[in-house]
């Protein structure tokens, strides 16, 4: 069956880095359709609309969607692709590759994955006054049995049974599915991360569903505190594979674990729901470099990468992992990011060449 992949390239060097991978996964795939929805400042021109609700309903249609970088023309773009595509887990998987330099003095192999609720927490942006809060629910009372200051700014924090148990169950389908490198463990290693010490009714419920359907699906599992797996990460990540935590910590662990094996610049990331996905690499617009031709595609190609294995073709996914590892390793085509006066363009052929050997 033929694929149907929508692209939506964004701003800055977003369009650059999307059509370089669409060359790459067409000569991974060889029949694909990709389609290319009117968006951003185009669309805002000729609709009056960030992405027209035709652009939406061909996000919904296609097997998955990838997607740029965004300025400011976009951000109606993403809070679509994550809130109306019900895209409930960030996937952002951090490894060591070739020549990607790590601030680690011990520099063990690490191969991790964080999966972050992507729609509950604090995120949807539920703030008001105090003053307001507090004439609606004057009874409330935080765990010291204080009262609820009048005056100030709030924030809504959300946990939902339904949101906490579809984000476990991504993080154990994916756990069971990783394939890790040589390890003593038996079973993949699940590693919850909340604030249920001092957050103990919403943190503490999300830990609690957490570990009844870990135990249910048998799976090893461990637990720390955001503060202490910030730490645990730093001084040893090799040490972690799948950590699955709510949304603020995932946004923010999952920054430090890019860090860790080379920068933002070459981190990949994906969001899925149960009937839409959409991947997009970590780094921003880069608007300085801009159509000069010199944008690193490599982690947009990954986040590519990752929706192959959504898709179920691993096989695929794998050869463009190898085939990036080649590249970087051999460092004769870089762009100048990573050290090197390539061009997009020629980082591109070049990793096509690859995926041929």
């Amino acid at each position: 069956m033929t694929l149907q992949i929508a692209l939506l390239g964004g701003e800055g060097i977003g369009p650059e880095v999307v059509e370089a991978t669409a060359e790459v996964l067409e000569h991974v795939l060889g029949d694909v359709d990709f389609v290319r929805p009117i968006h951003g400042k185009p669309a805002l021109d000729a609709h009056g609309d960030a992405l027209p609700e035709a652009s939406k309903q061909v996000c919904r249609d296609a097997d998955a969607v990838i997607f740029g970088a965004t300025q400011k023309h976009c951000h109606p773009v993403l809070r679509f692709l994550r809130w109306g595509l019900v895209t409930h887990a960030n996937l952002r998987p951090a490894r060591n590759r070739p020549r990607l330099d790590s601030p680690l003095k011990n520099d063990q192999a690490v191969d991790l994955l964080v999966v972050r609720e992507n729609l509950e927490g604090e995120y949807p942006g539920r703030e008001g006054e105090l003053s307001e809060f507090t004439r609606r629910w004057p009874e409330l009372r935080d765990n010291f049995d204080r009262e609820v200051p009048r005056e100030g700014r709030f924030t809504v924090r959300v946990t939902t049974e339904e949101g906490t148990r579809r984000v476990v169950a991504t993080a154990i389908d994916k756990a069971k599915k990783r394939r890790r490198r040589a390890t003593a463990r038996q079973t993949p290693l699940v590693t919850v991360v909340t604030k249920a010490n001092v957050l103990r009714y919403t943190d503490g419920w999300f830990r609690e569903i957490a570990f009844e359907m870990l135990e249910e699906a048998g799976m090893e599992y461990e637990h720390f505190f955001v503060d202490d797996a910030a730490r645990r990460l730093v001084e040893h990540p090799w040490t972690f594979d799948v950590i699955v935590c709510p949304n603020l910590f995932g946004d923010i662990l999952s920054d430090i674990t890019a860090e860790l094996v080379g920068g933002m610049g070459m981190a990949p990331s994906g969001c899925v729901g149960v009937e839409n996905a959409y991947f997009e690499s970590v780094h921003g617009s880069a608007p300085d470099i801009a159509g000069q031709g010199v944008a690193n595609p490599l982690a947009t190609v990954l986040s590519a990468r990752m929706m192959l294995d959504h898709l179920g073709l691993e096989d695929l996914s794998d050869r463009i992992d190898h085939a990036v590892d080649d590249l970087l390793a051999d460092g004769s085509v870089l762009t100048p990011d990573l050290g090197g006066s390539a061009s997009t363009d020629q980082v591109t052929r070049a990793l096509i060449d690859r995926l041929d050997d």
